[in-house]
This record gives structure tokens, sequence and C-alpha cells, in this order.
């Protein structure tokens, strides 16, 4: 049933998610539900039980909003890879090649906070060193997640301030 709900539900709800960042609260509540539902399907459970981010965890699933971050970060990660498409270097700037970290740029529009030059660099910030260090595409995945999972609202929080740095 897992396999079922990654191949019907979650690519779908993965496929150019990061356009999805900065979408309402009610639109991002719907989408939320449709994988609590298939959490709850592949768990057994009724339509109406609750559904606790512990269950989430068990099944080693993200939430809609993490996976967004999770996906903005890839891309991020892919861009200092020389994997990323060509104009993430129109788009993404190094400012500290040690520590390999981005320049922030500071915008006032909603529409502009929205965007992935506004987000990237702050979420790419906020990672520890050693995770921002891997080159190890699959590792730093792993190791993404596993930040997500347990340091979300750290690196949630990156985006809709104007700090820099976490």
């Amino acid at each position: 049933m897992k396999k079922l709900m990654h191949a019907f539900i979650s690519s779908k709800l993965d496929y150019c998610n990061s356009l999805l960042y900065g979408i309402s609260n009610s639109a991002k509540a719907k989408i939320q539900s449709i994988q609590n539902r298939a959490a709850r399907i592949v768990l057994g459970l009724g339509p109406h039980s609750l559904l606790t981010d512990d269950m989430l965890k068990d099944l080693h699933w993200l939430k809609f909003e993490q996976r967004v971050v999770f996906k903005i970060l890839l891309l991020t990660h892919k861009f200092f890879m020389n994997i990323a498409p060509a104009y993430f270097s129109d788009i993404l700037f190094i400012i500290d090649c040690d520590q390999i970290l981005l320049n922030v740029i500071y915008l006032n529009s909603k529409s502009g906070r929205r965007s992935f030059s506004f987000c990237a660099p702050r979420f790419w910030n906020c990672l520890p060193k050693e995770i921002r260090l891997l080159d190890d595409t699959a590792k730093f995945k792993t190791c993404l997640k596993t930040v997500l999972f347990t340091n979300t609202n750290n690196i949630m929080q990156a985006a809709l301030g104007y700090s820099a740095y976490c």
C-alpha cells in the first residue's frame, strides 16, 4: 500500500512543488489533507481518525510544506554540484566559498518573497555547515530529510523574516 501511495499520490505532490512555496494556508491545508488521507489508508485508519505528526514520521513522510522546502534545498544543492539548470547562476550568488553561503536578497513584495531567489538562500544558509558541504546528492538528501524532521521550525522561519542566517 505504501508503494502505491508513493506512485500515485506522493509523486503528484512532489511534481514541481517548489513552485508552491508561499501559497495560502487554505491551499496548503487542502494539499496536506490529501497526504493525510493517503497516510490513513497506508496505516489502516478510518477516514476521520486522528493523524499525528509522529505517524507521518513513522512512515518517513515529510509534511507537504516540508516537502516544498526539501525540493528548494535539493535544487540549491544541485546548483552547487553544477547539475542544476544554467539559469540558477543568474539568481543564486555564493558569498562565502568556505562556508558555502549564498547572498540573501531583500524583497518587500509578497510575490517577491515567494520567489526562489528570495527563499532558497535563506533556507540554505540555515542548514548546518556539514550538510551544506556534502557533495554526494544521495547523502545530502538523507541528511536533509533528517534535519527537516528534527529542526523544521528554524529553517521554515528563515524565509519569513529578513534575517540572512539562522
